[in-house]
């Protein structure tokens, strides 16, 4: 099977419509869902828009040594996000006042996506928060923690909107050790595989960009 152009001459007014003709309109469908050669592409617009169910919300959840939690979910992850504001090991090199923006994502696809949003602080001097910005407007400001706490929020995009996430925080001793917000995008009827397994893009004290990986897929 192949995909071929159909001329303008076959189907002009009293052209026979014919066995090749035939094959053609039958053998081109397929080949546009298989993405063969010469056939067009399909516009991610055109696609089912995203949308989630209420399992995740209700999902068990396990905890990473030293880390934060882990979704156990049979949803699919789109991408998730994670702002440091200190030395996971060291517990210092952090910010005092931190205000740490990520970078802006862009939103492919139109529809509803459930966003994990976590915040943890290591000492109970600190005081740490999670915002969320969709097209630069605060849609989300999570309650401050000293330990760890997660919320669940749904949204609702235009493709090509853009989802940013904010670290914030503070300290009443004057020195910071260590603070973390992540945040997770979901979605029940992805059309691509996940951003990748075992990776996420982390900043740390705003000044470092970078894709890493975990043997669990998020930390």
């Amino acid at each position: 099977m192949a995909y071929r152009t159909i001329a303008n001459s076959e189907v002009s007014v009293d052209a026979p419509v014919d066995n090749a003709l035939m094959v053609a309109l039958r053998d081109n469908c397929s080949g546009i869902a298989q993405g063969l050669s010469g056939a067009p592409k399909i516009a991610r617009i055109a696609r089912d828009d995203s949308f989630c169910t209420e399992a995740i919300q209700s999902a068990n959840f396990f905890v990473d040594a030293g880390g934060p939690e882990h979704q156990t979910a049979e949803e699919n992850i789109i991408h998730s996000i994670q702002i440091d504001n200190g030395n996971a090991f060291t517990l210092s090199g952090g910010d005092a006042t931190p205000d740490i923006d990520s970078q802006n994502y862009i939103f492919r696809r139109a529809g509803t996506y459930t966003l994990r949003v976590f915040s943890a602080g290591r000492s109970s001097v600190e005081s740490v928060g999670a915002r969320v910005y969709i097209e630069n407007s605060l849609i989300f400001t999570g309650a401050t923690t000293n330990t760890s706490r997660y919320d669940f929020l749904n949204v609702t995009v235009d493709a090509g909107d853009t989802l940013k996430l904010n670290l914030t925080g503070s300290t009443s001793s004057g020195q910071w050790f260590f603070g973390r917000v992540h945040l997770v995008v979901y979605s029940s009827n992805s059309f691509a595989e996940t951003c990748g397994i075992g990776q996420f893009t982390k900043y740390e004290n705003g000044v470092t960009h970078s894709f890493a990986a975990t043997k669990y897929g998020l930390t």
